[in-house]
């Protein structure tokens, strides 16, 4: 089940002004490693369980996200409109083939679904909010301190957010994302 941070206008996090709502997609990947499985080495495993909430419990990792969104610059926080981030656990194998994953090996840690600013045209309105969702278990199965997990919460929020604003996923590596 998902958590939802929603940002209708104005947009901003719970520190701040804005109202707050998270919901969305990107293409962010990371390919599964090869040869032995994490639970067979990795001491946050239980039962060949990840045990996610010894590295990070869900509660932190939503601060994380609002944490991001609150560090936008506000010439870009100003532009969010009509867009939600969403907290979901694990991309579904749907979602993993709309961007061209398999996945049997390889996930997302973000996810941006909707029509980027740069294409809503005159007549654009009385539609649902675009969609940006953040994959809590692949990034903290992925990274291995709670302050990796931060920096690419971060950086996942950001790439998404450049999808929203209609950068293709080549222009945002090129930038660092």
């Amino acid at each position: 089940m998902g958590s939802a941070i929603v940002y209708l206008k104005p947009v901003r996090c719970a520190k701040s002004t804005h109202a707050v709502a998270l919901a969305g997609v990107g293409t962010a990947q990371h390919d599964k490693p090869e040869g032995r499985d994490r639970a067979q080495t990795d001491p946050l495993c239980a039962g060949g369980e990840i045990a996610y909430d010894a590295l990070m419990s869900r509660d932190e990792f939503e601060e994380l996200v609002r944490d991001a969104l609150d560090d936008l610059p506000d010439e870009f926080a100003r532009r969010l409109e009509n867009i939600e981030v969403v907290i979901e656990d694990e991309p579904t194998p749907a979602m993993l083939r709309s961007v061209g994953l398999n996945p049997r090996r390889s996930t997302l840690f973000g996810l941006y679904q909707g029509v980027p600013l740069h294409l809503r045209g005159a007549h654009y309105g009385n539609v649902l909010p675009d969609k940006i969702t953040i994959f809590y278990r692949p990034l903290v199965r992925s990274f291995h301190s709670p302050e990796q997990i931060r920096r690419q919460v971060c950086k996942t929020v950001v790439h998404e957010i450049a999808h929203y604003f209609g950068m293709d996923d080549a222009t945002i590596r090129k930038l660092g994302y």
